[in-house]
């Protein structure tokens, strides 16, 4: 539609205008301070995208293991609840009773309820 490709165009423009907004700032600047810049937003963008997510994910992970090591009962209950969804069952009769099979509760919370 017309909408859409103002807006791609819009965008288009607006990305090329900060292009050259960065490039001529990186051209006025002295030679040194323009590496040092261009240094700095690779070491940003490396830490954002790839230093960061990693440790989260490493941090999490061996939260949740530890988790699961001190609190075996929450494994089992997590199990069963998710598991039971896997198993074979017999098709349902009326449409609405296929919303009771799969998926299981996904509240957290009930997971930890007795």
């Amino acid at each position: 539609t017309n909408r859409t490709r103002f807006f791609l165009c819009f965008a288009a423009i607006y990305n090329l205008a900060c292009l050259i907004y960065i490039y001529l700032f990186i051209a006025n600047t002295r030679e040194g301070d323009g590496t040092q810049w261009m240094l700095a937003i690779f070491w940003w963008l490396l830490q954002d995208c790839l230093f960061k997510p990693l440790a989260l994910a490493a941090i999490l992970g061996n939260v949740s293991s530890l988790a699961l090591y001190l609190f075996p009962d929450v494994e089992r209950e997590v199990e069963e609840k998710w598991c039971q969804a896997s198993l074979p069952q017999p098709a349902p009769s009326p449409a609405w009773e296929a919303d009771k099979i799969c998926p299981p509760e996904s509240d957290p919370a009930a997971l930890l309820k007795p």
